[in-house]
C-alpha cells in the first residue's frame, strides 16, 4: 500500500510529470501560497525553471497562476488529476486497438523489407515470455503455429498458470497448432483429450527418434529454437529459413 504523497507521485509520473515539478506542485498543496524566490531556493533551481514548472502545471488544468506583481494561485482541486489519468486510460486503449490493427502490415512490411536473415537472441524468464506474447500478436486468425520437441520443461519456465492463459488466448484468436513430441511426454499426454477442442494436433514421435531437450517452433517467417537449459531462445527472422524448417516438420508428420 502506498503512502498518500508517494501514490500522489506515481500519479503525476504517469502523466509524464518529472521528479522536480512533482514536487513544486506538492509544495504549493501544503502551503496553499505561490511564492516563485522561495520555490527557487527550496529547490535549488532559479526562477526561469519554476515558471516553466507553473506554465506546465497550468497547461494541465492543475492550476491557474498569473504572472505580474500580484501572482495569484489558483489551485484545480486534485480530482483533476483522476480526470486526467483517465483520459490517458482511454487514450491509451484505443490508441492499443488502432496499432493491433495495424500490426499486421507492418510486420508484413517489416519481414519483406530484408531478405537477409535476422538473428536474436533471448535469456532469462521475463523474455521467454516476450516471445510467447508475440506469437500470439504475430500469427494471424486462422494461422498455424508448429512445433518439434518438449513441452512439459516450458512450463517450470513461465509457469503452469501463465501456459493456461496464453492458450485461451490463443484459443479465442483461433490459431491452430501442431506438435510433435516425445512419446513418454506426460503433458503432452494430458493436453491430449482435449485437442479437438484446443485447436491442437498432436503425434508423438517414433521412440527411435532421439529428440534432445529443446523445442523448435516454427511459424510463416520466423524461427524460434528453444535452448530450455539455459533459459535460451534463438530467433531466426527470414521466410526462407522458416520454409525450409517447415517442410522437414512436414515430413516427419506424413511419415507418422
Amino acid at each position: 500500500m502506498y503512502s498518500k504523497s508517494k501514490l500522489l507521485e506515481k500519479a503525476l509520473a504517469q502523466l509524464g510529470f518529472e521528479l522536480l515539478e512533482i514536487e513544486v506542485y506538492q509544495s504549493l498543496l501544503e502551503t496553499r501560497k505561490l511564492n516563485i524566490k522561495n520555490l527557487a531556493l527550496k529547490f535549488g533551481t532559479n526562477r526561469v525553471k519554476i515558471y516553466q514548472i507553473l506554465d506546465k502545471l497550468q497547461l494541465q488544468g492543475l492550476l491557474n497562476y498569473s504572472k505580474g506583481t500580484a501572482r495569484e494561485l489558483n489551485l484545480e482541486s486534485p480530482s483533476k488529476i483522476l480526470g486526467l489519468l483517465k483520459f490517458q486510460e482511454a487514450e491509451t486503449s484505443r490508441l492499443s486497438k488502432d496499432f493491433s490493427d495495424f500490426l499486421p502490415d507492418l510486420l508484413t512490411n517489416f519481414f519483406n523489407s530484408s531478405s537477409k536473415p535476422i538473428f536474436k537472441v533471448y535469456e532469462g524468464k521475463a523474455q521467454f515470455m516476450g516471445i510467447f506474447n508475440q506469437i500470439l500478436e504475430e500469427l494471424k486468425p486462422e494461422q498455424e503455429l508448429v512445433v518439434l520437441g518438449e513441452g512439459e520443461d516450458f512450463i517450470d519456465i513461465i509457469y503452469l498458470d501463465y501456459f493456461r492463459e496464453w492458450m485461451k488466448k490463443r484459443i479465442i484468436k483461433k490459431l491452430r497448432v501442431r506438435i510433435l513430441g516425445r512419446p513418454e511426454n506426460s503433458f503432452l499426454k494430458e493436453l491430449a483429450p482435449n485437442n479437438e477442442k484446443e485447436l491442437r494436433q498432436l503425434k508423438f514421435l517414433p521412440v527411435s527418434f532421439k529428440l534432445t531437450e529443446g523445442n523448435l517452433f516454427i511459424m510463416e517467417n520466423k524461427v524460434i529454437i528453444w535452448n530450455t537449459i539455459q533459459v535460451q531462445a534463438v530467433v531466426i527472422e527470414n521466410k526462407a529459413i522458416a520454409s525450409f524448417f517447415k517442410g522437414i516438420f512436414e515430413g516427419i508428420w506424413r511419415s507418422i
